[in-house]
């Protein structure tokens, strides 16, 4: 666990000789052999019920988070198995980007992203990744089947999604309009009649926030007053947040114990 953790630690604990332990490279060679994949429902189940068993009911609420990561197109051979392969690309007639011409798709086709999805506790710290699916220009299509197939997964595992957040992204825009068809009215849905709780769809809220805290600091008056709509009555005047007040809130409780910020 020690050499899983951190190899300079367990260098460190080898090199004392107070504890006679093997070498770094015998135990990276006894790990490599064993047959685990991130990509395996059955693995990533047994371990998601492994951690649930140390959170309580309410650490067990999670927003889940999807993003893709960009990487190299092309196949590695490892473990017996060849990697690379995006799960999407399936037999059958396509249209050629460049010529317009229909042709026959290969069955096999190196990814070029990897879609991820992170589940983080809405009222704790837990954070895990919970699925890595290799695809190739994924649609929104695409995302929804993999998307169902997560959330599947991480309610048989006992957990509760409230929130399900994305980037700003031309395809996620179309798979939330998917998974809700009433999203450009509700931004909500019940993603099983069982269910009592509503699970809340956020997109590019990141990159939202990150705006308005930028604009709020690049404001040129003394005390940084931003201006904000009364959404409940907008006939009313609009209000007002002084990012001068969070900062006098910071220095009064910054030697303080309890801190509010």
């Amino acid at each position: 666990m020690i050499l899983l953790h951190s190899n300079p630690t367990y260098a460190a604990i080898r090199e004392t000789e107070y504890l006679v332990l093997p070498n770094m490279k015998y135990l990276q060679s006894l790990c490599s052999s064993l047959a685990c994949s991130a990509d395996s429902e059955n693995e990533n189940k047994h371990y998601l019920r492994t951690r649930i068993k140390t959170l309580t009911e309410r650490e067990r609420f999670v927003v889940l988070q999807l993003d893709e990561i960009h990487i190299k197109e092309q196949f590695d051979y490892k473990g017996g198995e060849i990697r690379g392969c995006a799960e999407n690309a399936l037999e059958g007639s396509v249209v050629n980007e460049k010529s317009r011409a229909t042709v026959t798709a290969p069955s096999v086709v190196p990814a070029k992203t990897v879609q991820s999805y992170l589940i983080a506790s809405a009222f704790g710290h837990f954070k895990e990744i919970v699925a890595l699916h290799p695809v190739k220009n994924a649609s929104s299509d695409d995302l929804k089947e993999i998307t169902q197939k997560v959330i599947r997964i991480v309610h048989q595992c006992g957990f509760h999604i409230i929130v399900i957040v994305s980037d700003n992204n031309k395809v996620n825009g179309s798979f939330f309009k998917l998974l809700n068809p009433s999203y450009d009215t509700t931004y909500f849905l019940y993603l099983n009649d069982s269910l009592p709780y509503k699970t809340f769809l956020m997109f590019d809220s990141v990159h939202l926030g990150k705006c308005i805290r930028n604009n709020w600091l690049n404001l040129k008056d003394k005390f940084k007053i931003f201006m904000i709509p009364n959404f409940e009555n907008l006939d009313n005047k609009f209000l007002e947040a002084r990012f001068n007040d969070l900062r006098l809130l910071y220095k009064k409780t910054a030697n303080q114990l309890l801190k509010n910020t």
